[in-house]
């Protein structure tokens, strides 16, 4: 994967935890773009589905235990959430999926 950059400042953007700040120390934000493609949308999409699969299928396996313990379903959420934010992060890595004021070099 290739790293990203910060287009006002140069620096290099880190990812902590999975997930992609919201802005850099120089005051730019990093939002979605508004204006991509239908065929990038779909590209997205599809890396989406591919990337969150395992973890889906993890779940419809053991989902005897998670209609038993609320806590396993919790963490099974929470489970969700984070990959969810790995995959937007390794997608925008790809460049599959664009965000304003990141440079991918």
């Amino acid at each position: 994967m290739k790293k990203i950059y910060c287009k006002k400042c140069g620096r290099e953007i880190k990812i902590k935890f999975g997930k992609i700040p919201d802005r850099c120390s120089c005051g730019a934000e990093f939002d979605d773009e508004k204006d991509g493609n239908r065929k990038e949308l779909i590209r997205y999409f599809l890396f989406l589905a591919v990337f969150m699969a395992p973890f889906f299928f993890l779940i419809y396996v053991v989902r005897g235990y998670l209609e038993e313990s609320n806590l396993l379903y919790f963490f099974a959420l929470v489970g969700v959430v984070v990959w969810f934010r790995v995959s937007e992060s390794a997608a925008v890595c790809l460049g599959l999926m664009r965000k304003r004021n990141i440079e991918r070099k």
